[in-house]
């Protein structure tokens, strides 16, 4: 009985340790050229709602482009880096986003200030792109790798990472209201308390 016990312990151990780490899936046949990427340690997947892998070989440019397949679904750039200015901050794009992205560590972050119920990131290498639609209920960074083909090591070579919204802004409730308004309802309460006693 005692080795069942031991059996079970190495089973749980094993399968924390796999839940533990976390290497990003390969996505391939993207316009050539295969994409990986992670939210907040996770595995992004072009299959996810709204995700999108393509080639925007020919007349329809970067990904940034009026006729890519991003902005045809309705999504509008809010901040793009590219690869000619690796390692800093956003330079294109409206602005309404920030993006962030290291080469040195294959890292990408975004700030999302207004608040947009709708986010996601693209990575464009050569003619081939890899689009991902974010869980705001993560943190909003993570990890990026290009590949050459489904043969080569992982990379850092891009043209362009974008990131973008869709929608309107949302306007967060005012918490100090809501305290004020609890406030003067228990002081009331409390008042109409002390004059029934009298």
């Amino acid at each position: 009985m005692n080795w069942i016990f031991r059996v079970a312990a190495v089973g749980f151990v094993a399968l924390g340790l796999s839940v533990g780490t976390s290497s990003a899936a390969v996505i391939e046949g993207c316009g050539g050229k295969s994409f990986s990427a992670t939210q907040a340690g996770m595995d992004l997947s072009v299959a996810d709602a709204g995700s999108i892998c393509g080639n925007l070989g020919g007349s329809q440019g970067n990904s940034t482009g009026n006729n890519s397949p991003i902005s045809a679904a309705g999504w509008i750039s809010g901040a793009e880096v590219q690869g000619d200015n690796p390692d800093g901050a956003s330079g294109q794009g409206n602005g309404n986003l920030g993006l962030t992205v290291s080469v040195a560590s294959n890292t990408w972050s975004i700030i999302n200030p207004n608040n947009y119920a709708t986010v996601g990131i693209s990575v464009k290498h050569g003619n081939g792109f890899a689009f991902y639609n974010l869980d705001l209920t993560k943190a909003l960074s993570g990890t990026w790798f290009t590949y050459d083909n489904a043969n080569s090591g992982a990379g850092s070579a891009f043209s362009h990472i974008n990131a973008w919204y869709m929608g309107d802004p949302t306007t967060p409730v005012p918490l100090p209201a809501a305290a004020w308004m609890l406030i003067a309802g228990l002081g009331g309460l409390g008042a109409m308390r002390r004059f029934r006693k009298t």
